[in-house]
C-alpha cells in the first residue's frame, strides 16, 4: 500500500472501533507528531486514543520498543489530553516470540501510566477490515485481494417485471454501484 495509504486505511479502521466518534491523521510530512500518527476522539468527548502506524515488511522487538519510546518522549502532552489507549499498527505479522514478549513488556509499561496498549498485526487488520468491503476497496487496488479479505460479492440475480417484460437484475452490479457511490461520496 505504501506508508500513506496504509496510514489512511488504519485511520478508517480506527474510526470504526467501539467508543470512537472520529479519527484523523495527526500531522503531515515535516510536522512534529509527538510519537503518534492517528488521533481518535472518544464518544465520551473526555478522552482520546492514539495510534502509531508502521508500514514495515518486518518489525523487530527493538523497533516495537522504539515506537513506544517515541510516544513516551511526549507522555505528559498526551496524559494532559486524557489518552486512554495507544495502538501500534503494523503491516506485518507479530508471531515471533521476541515480538510477543516485547508487546507484553509494553503492555506493562503503558499500564503503569494508566494507558491501554495494543498491537495490531496484519492478521488483526485483515480481521478488522473484513466486514468493511467499502473500506477495503477504497485502499486496496486488487479486487482479488479484497475478495480474499472480505469474501466474494453475492452472485445471485433476481427478476424484475417492468411493463409486462422480465429483466434480470444482478445484485452484484447494484452492490458494486453502491460501493462506487459511497467511495466517491467519502
Amino acid at each position: 500500500l505504501g506508508e500513506y495509504k496504509f496510514q489512511e486505511l488504519c485511520c478508517d479502521l480506527f474510526e470504526r472501533e467501539d467508543g470512537i466518534s472520529t479519527c484523523e491523521i495527526y500531522g503531515v510530512r515535516g510536522q512534529a507528531q509527538y510519537g503518534i500518527d492517528l488521533l481518535a476522539h472518544r464518544k465520551d468527548d473526555l478522552s482520546i486514543e492514539v495510534g502509531q502506524c508502521k508500514c514495515y515488511e518486518e518489525i523487530t522487538a527493538s523497533e516495537i520498543e522504539d515506537a513506544s519510546d517515541e510516544f513516551f518522549l511526549h507522555l505528559e502532552r498526551w496524559k494532559q489530553a486524557q489518552v486512554k489507549r495507544f495502538i501500534l499498527i503494523v503491516a506485518c505479522e507479530l508471531d515471533k516470540t521476541q515480538q510477543q514478549d516485547q508487546i507484553l513488556a509494553e503492555k506493562s509499561r503503558f499500564s503503569l501510566e494508566g494507558i491501554q496498549y495494543e498491537a495490531w498485526s496484519s492478521r488483526t487488520l485483515r480481521h478488522k477490515i473484513s466486514p468493511y468491503r467499502y473500506i477495503a476497496t477504497r485502499h486496496i487496488w486488487s479486487e482479488d485481494i479484497v475478495d480474499q479479505i472480505c469474501g466474494p460479492l453475492l452472485q445471485s440475480s433476481s427478476a424484475l417485471q417492468i411493463d409486462g417484460r422480465t429483466g434480470g437484475i444482478t445484485i452484484e452490479a447494484l452492490g458494486s454501484q453502491l460501493q462506487i457511490l459511497a467511495t466517491q461520496l467519502s
